[in-house]
């Protein structure tokens, strides 16, 4: 015979598990439950810490646009996640590297951290020194008293010596002799090229002889097409007015005097230019010198976002 309690077990056990199925369809169905669940796989993909990683993702590959305003959302979105150094070397090791210069140096930064002031005006230096700044403005940034300290020293003084080099070749004269045996081949690189530079002036004072400013600006295929050129428009515009031809010389006429203009133009322009050429070479002379990208790459890696210190 069967037990009738043993059938009364069975089929509460049988109800048991069929509430308990129902409830679990519709807790996974339910609107609440997948808000929810949403809400937490929203919250992990914009947690902090893996803006921070995309942040760091973006600016390897180059994105600096898009890191910067990353960086802004982690900021927004979690003020004291990162410390006021840290997002301070960050942003203007991103601007800087998106060649947003004067963003850089414009930027108004209030801090009694000295650690802090210390490491972004060396981005402000370079930021100056790479807009074409060379006044008092850089030397005040570069001349800050608290940051003279081992650390900083060599950072301060390679943009010292890097700025007085630049500022001495494009004010036309010869940078002074510097005692620090380190950098006298930068010097003196700079000086050779500073005596190799042109006048504009005579570059155009010299066009008064067709083809002869381009000549002088190391142009010399251009200066003898422009000769020629100018060369057989007078004779053109010379040989119709002989026989009378006035319409066509004339024509000729205007378009040989609007060459002959264009070349002394020309001659000032193309001194301008190979002036130019020359200071784009001490750069990239003075930039293989003094390596101040591997500065602020360091600067970056010890203090910025790279460092994963908060």
């Amino acid at each position: 015979m069967h037990n009738p309690d043993l059938r009364g077990t069975s089929s509460l056990k049988k109800i048991f598990f069929f509430i308990l199925l129902l409830t679990s369809v519709f807790i996974t169905f339910n609107p609440v439950y997948s808000s929810v669940k949403n809400e937490i796989e929203y919250t992990d993909e914009y947690s902090p810490e893996n803006i921070s990683s995309f942040i760091k993702h973006l600016i390897k590959n180059g994105e600096y646009y898009r890191a910067h305003s990353e960086l802004g959302r982690l900021t927004g979105y979690y003020p004291g996640y990162i410390s006021p150094l840290c997002y301070a070397v960050t942003d203007s090791y991103i601007l800087y590297k998106s060649g947003r210069y004067s963003d850089v140096y414009n930027k108004e930064i209030i801090s009694e951290d000295k650690n802090l002031l210390c490491v972004i005006n060396v981005f402000k230096a370079d930021s100056l020194i790479n807009s074409g700044i060379y006044n008092n403005v850089l030397l005040t940034a570069l001349s800050i008293n608290q940051c003279n300290d081992n650390f900083y020293e060599l950072y301060y003084k390679k943009r010292k010596v890097y700025y007085s080099i630049l500022s001495g070749f494009n004010d036309g004269f010869p940078p002074g002799v510097v005692k620090d045996t380190k950098y006298r081949d930068s010097y003196e690189y700079a000086i050779h090229l500073s005596e190799e530079r042109k006048s504009p002036l005579l570059g155009a004072v010299s066009g008064i002889i067709p083809g002869m400013g381009y000549v002088y600006a190391g142009e010399p295929g251009t200066g003898i097409v422009a000769l020629i050129a100018i060369t057989a428009g007078s004779a053109v515009t010379w040989g119709a007015h002989v026989n009378n031809i006035e319409p066509l010389a004339a024509v000729s006429g205007a378009a040989t005097f609007f060459m002959y203009a264009g070349s002394i133009a020309g001659g000032y322009m193309q001194t301008v230019k190979y002036n130019r050429g020359l200071s784009e070479k001490l750069v990239v002379r003075l930039d293989r010198d003094f390596m101040l990208d591997k500065d602020r790459d360091d600067l970056y890696i010890k203090f910025g976002i790279e460092s994963n210190v908060r």
